[in-house]
């Protein structure tokens, strides 16, 4: 029995087969294939391609496959899952089903894939499960009220940074220290909001995150006010969960995204501090994608065991090693 599992970005995209022990037998990866970001035809050319890759790489035909699971990015809205099941249908792969990417991130995080999920890559967005239950919060832009993601941390550092330097705000460090490590000032990176001017510097979420990480370790006030918004808009998030839902103690807070992924033991150490003992974070070594295989796996009948669950990422983790 073969099971697909695809997570499909705004920046990446990674597809995988596995069989019903959870033996990864293929990981195929391209650029991101978000609807929203490169068009309805491009979407489906880069899924088809992966999708096509795969199944010749373990020698079967799409027909072989027993299910497959999407985690789509920017699967938000009505008009959203049209467009995208519009796609999908294309790929001729049946049965199959979808849902947004930050479920399968959830599913990837635990055993059980129970918990309170909260992202913080490119944007963000938040899911609770119980076992009896799912649910949602947020997941769309900072406009319509998201207070996490890289553009809008990075956004918080360069706004301080401008900030402190014309009164508005308290002075601080930061700005001498981005110019220090990446050789570039914030009027430079202005130019990332020009489309006519074109930018050359270092990554600007990477670098402003980075510097912000550095200005708190040197005890700099406005940085470290940065990273307590931060903690305390995971908390808020988490507080909303338990709002709705109940949930056994302790509570699997997992975190993703790259900004998660890559931060600084600081910004973990003061978000389990602030979360109490209600709550044991998760951060997975492994990537989403093996969320939507378990889907995959379960939709169509197979169990999902202890044994499976690591299975999957152990042979997941090995299978890039290798390559």
């Amino acid at each position: 029995m073969y099971y697909l599992g695809a997570d499909i970005g705004g920046t990446k995209t990674a597809l995988i087969i596995a069989d019903k022990n959870g033996t990864v037998l293929t990981v195929q990866k391209g650029i991101g294939s978000n609807y929203q970001g490169c068009g309805k035809e491009k979407s489906y050319e880069v899924i088809n391609e992966l999708a096509e890759k795969a199944i010749k790489d373990i020698a079967i035909q799409k027909n072989g496959l027993d299910y497959a699971f999407f985690g789509v990015a920017g699967a938000d809205l009505d008009y959203d899952y049209a467009m995208i099941d519009s796609i999908l249908n294309r790929l001729q792969i049946q049965p199959y089903s979808f849902d947004n990417d930050g479920l399968i991130a959830l599913r990837s995080g635990t055993e059980q894939g129970t918990g309170i999920l909260v992202t913080c890559g490119t944007g963000s967005i938040s899911y609770g499960y119980n076992q009896q239950q799912i649910a949602r919060k947020g997941g769309y832009s900072s406009f319509f009220g998201e207070r996490l993601g890289g553009y809008y941390v990075a956004g918080m550092v360069a706004s301080a940074i401008i900030r402190g330097e014309d009164g508005r705000a308290p002075k601080t460090i930061m700005h001498d220290l981005l110019k220090r490590h990446y050789s570039v000032t914030i009027e430079e990176m202005m130019k990332i909001e020009y489309p006519d001017q074109p930018y050359r510097g270092p990554n600007v979420n990477i670098s402003l995150i980075n510097t912000l990480y550095r200005a708190a370790h040197q005890q700099d006030m406005v940085a470290i006010q940065i990273l307590c918004e931060i903690t305390k808009e995971v908390q808020t998030i988490s507080n909303a969960f338990r709002m709705d839902m109940t949930f056994e103690l302790p509570i699997n807070l997992v975190l993703e995204g790259s900004v998660f992924k890559n931060a600084d033991s600081l910004l973990l150490q003061m978000i389990q501090t602030a979360m109490g003992s209600d709550y044991r974070l998760v951060l997975p070594e492994h990537d989403p994608v093996i969320g939507a295989v378990l889907f995959a796996m379960e939709k169509a009948g197979q169990p999902v065991t202890g044994s499976v669950y690591q299975q999957l990422i152990k042979s997941y983790v090995t299978y890039n090693k290798a390559k």
